[in-house]
């Protein structure tokens, strides 16, 4: 396991997200969206680990730069998708997530 994941797994990093959420009212700070939120370290958690020399998870938690509500952000699916893949696969994966909605809604619609 990275110590990236190590990290995501402790505690105060859930505690983080939750005053990232909390700081933009639960919503994505780039269109508003309250559905299928997370949180996103700008610059990126191995960034900081990296320039901070983080080893262990020790290290992270006495890292104040790792903690600092102000270094993230709340994003939806999308946006947070933005960040970290390119606009083709993120296209790719709406339209496949599209489709498997409207094949989702035929069944219910059979259903009933």
């Amino acid at each position: 396991m990275t110590l990236v994941h190590r990290i995501r797994g402790l505690q105060e990093y859930r505690n983080w997200k939750d005053r990232v959420k909390d700081h933009y009212g639960n919503k994505c700070c780039q269109c508003g969206n309250d559905k299928n939120l997370s949180t996103h370290h700008k610059p990126s958690l191995s960034y900081l680990l990296a320039k901070f020399n983080i080893k262990n998870t020790e290290d992270a938690l006495n890292c104040v730069h790792i903690w600092d509500t102000s270094l993230g952000e709340c994003l939806c699916e999308l946006h947070h998708l933005k960040q970290h893949e390119p606009i083709s696969t993120i296209r790719k994966i709406m339209r496949r997530r599209k489709l498997k909605n409207k094949q989702n809604n035929r069944k219910s619609l059979r259903n009933t």
